[in-house]
């Protein structure tokens, strides 16, 4: 398979290289790869298709915060063709015969890796993912765009300073424009991303109903040196989302820490696990889920925040109480996280 050989556009899909009935790939000899056009073009393409995104890249190539999120956010892949041909699943760090063994991860994982520098070789950076749903009355006062302001500012670092759809974005930060331009979208708007000359991407979502206006608004902040920032890490996380709810109808809220590189840039090397680190679920998130939030107090790291009337669950996760994954699964469980994120379409129809 000679797929870094040139552009092998599929005819009538000239973002596409390559399409199966369970994924489709894009190929591209960049080095730092950006969301550009043509590369959203593809993302959305194979969202709406419900194939799994492949990204091929060359091995020198890094990929930027944006494509990384919306891999993530797509199940897709990042495989690396070296010069003689050869296949490499970037994320397990295991050799590929053909990009069919991507279904099959079972065959990979019995490989033995391949040896990557990890990061005693490199210099990690913490990376903070943050994921919010926040609730706004849609009234015709309503400025949309700030919660990407609030958590950095939370973070007591610069907000954005530009904006658009695509890579580069090139419109300067404008919460007045980024509201005009989502109320001519309602229902439901397209994908807005903002920078901040600190290195933090924002992505921003809005859906209107008669009764609320939802943002759902997703970052990568790149923070500093990993060995630094690991330690109280969750509390950091515990206090920017309390500080959150205290100035926002937060429905959910969850961060958690990845092994970044500079500018929260993904490179080809070995890496720790992401692993959450704090999640808070409002009191609409309860309301929604029939949830008793006193009845998970148990819970080890869990609060209880807001007085009788709206009140809001908050965790952290501390390696000191267990698995972080473990934590985070047995409070998804008990609170009905996947409920709720259902009945607002996220991670499933919509109720």
């Amino acid at each position: 398979m000679t797929l870094m050989a040139g552009n092998t556009a599929v005819r009538g899909l000239p973002a596409i290289d390559e399409i199966t009935a369970r994924r489709a790939v894009f190929v591209t000899g960049r080095r730092e790869v950006t969301l550009s056009a043509a590369l959203a073009q593809f993302l959305a393409t194979a969202e709406f298709e419900r194939l799994r995104p492949v990204l091929v890249t060359g091995p020198g190539a890094a990929i930027g915060p944006f494509v990384n999120w919306e891999m993530r956010r797509l199940g897709g892949s990042w495989v690396v063709q070296y010069p003689d041909g050869s296949l490499l699943d970037a994320l397990r760090g295991r050799p590929l015969l053909t990009l069919d063994e991507l279904d099959d991860p079972r065959v990979v994982a019995a490989r033995e890796p391949v040896p990557l520098s990890d990061h005693t070789d490199a210099s990690p950076v913490a990376v903070m993912a943050v994921e919010l749903l926040t609730a706004h009355r849609p009234t015709a006062e309503l400025v949309v765009g700030e919660g990407p302001e609030a958590v950095l500012d939370g973070l007591a670092l610069d907000g954005p300073d530009v904006w658009g759809s695509t890579e580069p974005l090139t419109l300067r930060w404008d919460r007045g424009e980024l509201t005009r331009t989502a109320r001519t979208q309602m229902p439901v708007s397209s994908t807005f991303r903002a920078a901040s000359p600190g290195g933090a991407r924002a992505t921003l979502r809005f859906e209107h109903n008669p009764e609320v206006l939802l943002e759902r608004l997703t970052m990568m902040i790149p923070l500093e040196p990993y060995a630094k920032a690991a330690p109280g890490f969750s509390a950091r996380a515990e206090d920017l989302l309390e500080e959150l709810h205290e100035r926002h109808a937060v429905v959910t809220g969850t961060i958690s820490l990845i092994d970044g590189d500079a500018g929260g840039r993904l490179e080809l090397r070995r890496r720790r696990p992401e692993v959450p680190q704090a999640v808070l679920v409002g009191s609409w998130g309860l309301h929604q889920a029939g949830v008793d939030p006193g009845a998970l107090e148990g819970h080890p790291g869990v609060r209880v925040l807001g007085g009788r009337w709206a009140p809001a669950l908050l965790a952290s996760f501390d390696s000191a109480h267990g698995a972080p994954w473990r934590q985070f699964q047995e409070l998804s469980r008990a609170a009905g996280l996947d409920g709720i994120l259902r009945s607002f379409g996220i991670g499933g129809e919509a109720q």
